[in-house]
């Protein structure tokens, strides 16, 4: 008797475990996982080039609107979004204001948390 509840409770957790390693790989929602895509902002031609100094010195004014702040950060991406390689075990020289940069993006009065996550 007792050797028969182990062979049955042997077999509905192997089942169990097929169940799980089946939704484990299968998705149903592959394909549509592959339609999405991010929308690319509009290119503004009224927009002028800045350089990175005036676009940092944006970022830092306290009374820069939300929307200013997404469209200056667009372009510090656009145009200086890549951070040099570190120098053998120290960092790069404009690591640090690109850090600077970061956390006043994070921390300005008028952003959301649409700004930092999806523009980073």
């Amino acid at each position: 008797m007792e050797l028969e509840l182990i062979v049955k409770s042997i077999i509905g957790l192997l089942l169990i475990l097929a169940i799980l390693i089946f939704f484990l790989f299968f998705e149903p929602n592959k394909a549509d996982k592959k339609k999405l895509s991010f929308v690319k902002p509009k290119e503004d031609s009224s927009v002028e080039k800045y350089d990175f100094k005036s676009l940092v010195k944006i970022v830092k004014d306290k009374t820069t609107d939300s929307a200013t702040l997404t469209q200056t950060l667009e372009l510090i991406i656009k145009h200086y979004g890549t951070i040099n390689k570190k120098l053998g075990t120290r960092p790069h020289p404009d690591f640090e204001i690109y850090a600077d940069l970061i956390f006043t993006i994070c921390r300005h009065k008028n952003t959301n948390k649409h700004i930092p996550i999806y523009r980073m």
